[in-house]
């Protein structure tokens, strides 16, 4: 038996709408994520795959641009030239909003769409089979690896937009697998797509991937991002990551103490920035008073020198060294925080405010905060103005 060579990915999600990142660079995003579907094309010609096997969602159909679909159909007529068979299953974002667009960017001749509920094969090569399913509603909850009977010798390869039982971080469930029936499933590879990192779930003699998403869809996935090449031959099945270049993302936590919040935040921040660089920052620890809007500030301070940057704010209010002992203070945000203390300090809430008094804290000191400096500018202006009529 000659070596069989295939590439899987899956959940490139093209024209997502990428709501984890600013208006400003959503654009750029989505037009390297079709970058990374060219690159992924590219590397089959390049490797000479013999199948490109896509675990679903390909693309997001409700947002798909014209010119995406354009670019999908002409990457599916370059592995046809290349006479690379491509193989797809819808995900759980392209069936919710129709099959239409996908049909139409699987439209080639040398590409076949999944679209039955019920298991399907499609004979690529000789002696090669790929079964595949649409996962739907009325399948989602079934073991569909249960429904499968695999018929005939030769090389059987699975591939399904579904829920290994046990998977890390993964919640939702959609067409469930179980290891004892992939172990007794008869397939020598089963491809899988839904979960966004890659991971290994063989059993025994059964070899089944996630290859996870080539890309960053936002800041759930971590680390460089892979596609798989995968060979087939009579002493078994081998698994080759192959690293998927694009745009750095990281995760950081920052943690600050009241005294020094802002000095900290910022002076991590300097050494962190890169014109390259998505970058989610957890904020973690206690902030004084005067820094209850920190986070905003800092994102605005530093946007520039990132190409994305968002500050996660996890920190508490802490209570601060008071400018005057007298509780009937007429200083505003001294006595609003005393009065929300004396409120939680009611509710029988540890010293230590729950999340959504802090929150509000926050957003009240914020505020007190804008009108003081709305009120230095104002006396500004005024003295600028009674300055001016002087000369008068």
């Amino acid at each position: 038996m000659r070596l069989l060579k295939i590439l899987h990915t899956s959940d490139i999600h093209l024209d997502h709408v990428l709501t984890d990142y600013g208006r400003d660079c959503r654009n750029v995003r989505r037009a390297e994520l079709v970058s990374a579907f060219d690159f992924l094309v590219d590397e089959a010609v390049r490797q000479a795959a013999d199948i490109m096997l896509i675990a679903g969602d390909l693309l997001s159909a409700r947002s798909i641009s014209d010119s995406t679909a354009s670019a999908v159909r002409e990457g599916f007529r370059r592995l046809a030239q290349a006479s690379i068979f491509a193989a797809v299953v819808p995900g759980e974002a392209e069936e919710v909003h129709s099959l239409a667009m996908l049909r139409q960017v699987c439209s080639e001749p040398n590409v076949h769409l999944f679209s039955g509920e019920e298991w399907s094969r499609v004979s690529p090569l000789a002696g090669v089979s790929v079964w595949g399913l649409r996962t739907t509603s009325r399948n989602s909850t079934t073991n569909a690896l249960g429904n499968l009977v695999i018929e005939g010798p030769g090389i059987h390869i699975g591939l399904m937009h579904s829920t290994f039982a046990g998977t890390p971080g993964l919640d939702s469930s959609i067409s469930p697998i179980v290891p004892a029936e992939l172990s007794q499933s008869g397939l020598d590879y089963l491809a899988l797509g839904h979960y966004h990192n890659m991971v290994n779930n063989s059993v025994g003699r059964a070899t089944c991937w996630y290859s996870g998403s080539p890309v960053h869809l936002g800041f759930d996935t971590r680390g460089e991002r892979h596609a798989l090449i995968v060979t087939v031959r009579e002493d078994g099945v081998r698994v080759y990551p192959m690293k998927v270049p694009g745009r750095p993302h990281r995760v950081v936590n920052i943690e600050v103490s009241a005294a020094r919040a802002r000095e900290q935040l910022y002076a991590r921040l300097a050494r962190l920035a890169g014109s390259e660089l998505c970058l989610r920052a957890e904020i973690e620890g206690e902030v004084g008073p005067d820094d209850a809007g920190l986070a905003g500030q800092a994102e605005q301070d530093f946007r520039s020198r990132f190409f994305h940057l968002t500050v996660a704010d996890h920190t508490t209010v802490s209570y601060p060294p008071w400018r005057s002992s007298d509780s009937r203070s007429r200083h505003l945000d001294e006595a609003f925080f005393r009065e929300a203390a004396r409120l939680a300090a009611e509710s029988g809430a540890p010293r230590r405010l729950p999340g959504v008094i802090d929150r509000a804290l926050k957003l009240g000191l914020g505020a007190l905060g804008e009108v003081d400096t709305l009120a230095r500018r104002e006396t500004v202006v005024q003295g600028q103005g009674q300055a001016a009529g002087d000369r008068r």
